[in-house]
């Protein structure tokens, strides 16, 4: 980032420390774009990606199975159990008088 403000020094030993601190500043910006630049191209590799999706699948899985389980233990589920049942039923004694 540019900065607008302009600064007096005393010395050229002020002026030669400001730029020794602003020199070491870019390199450490510089390395932090080839780090994050690194990081990228790791992330966007076919095999993270499909590694990625897989463990995601999994996950997704295991927490459809457990909510499918606490879900069953509810006392809603079996009065709603229940309901489904009735009503299949009464479909079936339908289809009898027909």
């Amino acid at each position: 980032m540019i900065k607008n403000d302009f600064r007096f020094y005393d010395t050229y030993e002020e002026l030669e420390k400001e730029i020794r601190i602003l020199k070491l500043q870019n390199e450490i910006d510089e390395e932090r774009i080839k780090l994050n630049v690194q990081s990228v191209k790791e992330d966007l590799n076919p095999l993270s990606i499909a590694s990625d999706v897989a463990s995601s699948f999994a996950k997704n899985a295991i927490y459809l199975k457990i909510a499918t389980r606490l879900f069953a233990m509810l006392p809603i589920a079996a009065i709603l159990g229940k309901k489904e049942k009735e009503e299949e039923k009464k479909k079936k004694r339908k289809r009898r008088w027909f």
